[in-house]
């Protein structure tokens, strides 16, 4: 996309920043009108605040892929629930094609798909249900990508250990390895900044949990899939970047601020994160 708009814009740094302005705003614009479908416009405009005053929402109008890929989840996930399978196979392997994140968009969908299968009393798929298996598709086009280039398949996770020493681990080395980050911190940045991947992962686990006590299977799997992936890794680094792209998060905490008795959250909310 930063290819593409250069030429526009009169160099790479100008293109990069415009796109993910129009990202995030194509991503605000989806996430209030998922939200208004269900839930109302009034949640659906608190869902927008929370993301507009994320505290590491700069990441959204950065030279960073953050906004590109939450747009095209919002916008597959839109067309989910419309039962526009083709559009919604096709949006989710374009987030693929940002990120590999974009199987867990596929799996939740996947989920969403036998949900209206069921309330339609129907149990054997219909043909659109293939749109579903584009992620699939694309992620094995980088793969092969990798492979023709490199010569190797796992040449990203190579190179996760080599830039950043970031490779699978259990739980538990991820959460100890944080903690002695937090203790050896040199400076106030680090520290907020260590203290933020930590508490944010805790948040996640959280939020899963939220999710699974409303029963919101397909919010599960790709909010539990996304999590799991810093779960599983033996740092925690850039937690509040990733966490960026969890869009049930702000869905849920609108829904709270805006029952009663709770809406000193809209206030309370925002200021904290500012």
């Amino acid at each position: 996309l930063i290819a593409v708009t250069a030429p526009l814009t009169g160099g790479s740094l100008a293109a990069a920043l415009l796109v993910s302005l129009v990202a995030g705003l194509v991503a605000a614009a989806m996430l209030w009108r998922l939200v208004a479908a269900t839930r109302g416009p009034r949640t659906a405009a608190v869902a927008v605040l929370f993301l507009a005053v994320a505290p590491y929402g700069v990441f959204l109008t950065a030279a960073y892929s953050e906004s590109t890929f939450l747009a095209l989840v919002l916008s597959a996930w839109w067309m989910g629930t419309r039962r526009r399978w083709w559009w919604a196979g096709a949006l989710a392997g374009a987030a693929a094609g940002v990120r590999v994140n974009g199987l867990f968009v596929a799996l939740a969908l996947a989920v969403m798909y036998a949900g209206q299968l069921r309330a339609e009393g129907r149990w054997r798929p219909r043909w659109d249900a293939a749109a579903l298996l584009v992620p699939f598709v694309v992620t094995a086009g980088f793969f092969g990508f990798l492979f023709a280039t490199t010569g190797s398949l796992d040449e990203w996770h190579r190179a996760e250990i080599t830039g950043w020493q970031r490779q699978s681990a259990w739980p538990w080395q991820g959460f100890a390895t944080a903690w002695r980050a937090i203790q050896t911190a040199a400076t106030p940045d680090l520290l907020i900044s260590r203290w933020a991947d930590l508490l944010v992962v805790v948040a996640g686990i959280v939020l899963v949990g939220v999710l699974v006590a409303l029963r919101r299977w397909p919010e599960v799997v790709y909010t539990g899939l996304s999590v799991a992936v810093l779960l599983f890794s033996n740092m925690f680094t850039s937690a509040p970047r990733y966490a960026l792209t969890w869009f049930p998060g702000y869905i849920v905490m609108a829904e709270l601020a805006t029952r009663p008795g709770w809406g000193w959250l809209k206030v309370a909310v925002p200021a904290v994160c500012l």
